[in-house]
């Protein structure tokens, strides 16, 4: 089984690593949890922005993206990567975790149902924005 990390363990990570990932991320592990975070944050904005109601399929599917693609950005910043030191293995499974990781985070938030409703269910309070004191978000 699978062990993934809440809300405030993940926002942690996520202020760990994001200031200095070239120097921080060779651990694959923390960069998913970050990159995982972000990628939430990121999509929760963009669809808070939108206001649309949507199949949680749907919503699942464009969050997994996002994450992935947050996952590849870290990635493309970790000194295994700048040192030639991962594979196409360990990449896919970093991102393998952080898309998994980001699905616990929404159904920790939104349970099972099938819509997602961004005016219906607030976001979680560490994805709203100010974050923590001294952190900006946009």
């Amino acid at each position: 089984m699978t062990n993934y990390h809440d809300f405030d363990d993940a926002e942690t990570i996520r202020f760990l690593i994001y200031p200095y990932p070239s120097f921080l991320v060779d651990n694959d592990h923390l960069l998913s949890v970050a990159a995982a975070f972000e990628g939430m944050h990121r999509w929760e904005h963009d669809r808070r922005r939108e206001g649309d109601r949507i199949p949680s399929d749907d919503a699942k599917s464009s969050l997994s993206a996002r994450v992935a693609s947050e996952a590849e950005n870290l990635l493309a910043k970790s000194p295994n990567t700048l040192l030639g030191l991962d594979t196409p293995e360990v990449r896919q499974d970093t991102i393998n975790y952080a898309t998994g990781q980001a699905m616990h985070l929404y159904n920790l938030h939104y349970g099972d149902g099938e819509w997602y409703d961004p005016n219906e269910v607030p976001a979680h309070v560490t994805m709203m924005g100010g974050w923590k004191e001294g952190h900006d978000w946009y």
